[in-house]
């Protein structure tokens, strides 16, 4: 995965961070949105 190049397998490994922090946020979002659609709670 890294290519034998230094220092990429911990580029592969940040990216891989990064995509989980994006998610859970976007997760989130959805799961505020969809609570103050069908409850009218309030974060």
């Amino acid at each position: 995965m890294s290519g034998g190049i230094k220092g990429s397998w911990n580029k592969v490994v940040n990216n891989i961070r990064e995509i989980s922090r994006r998610a859970k946020v976007s997760i989130g979002i959805v799961v505020t949105c969809f609570l103050r659609a069908t409850t009218g709670w309030e974060a």
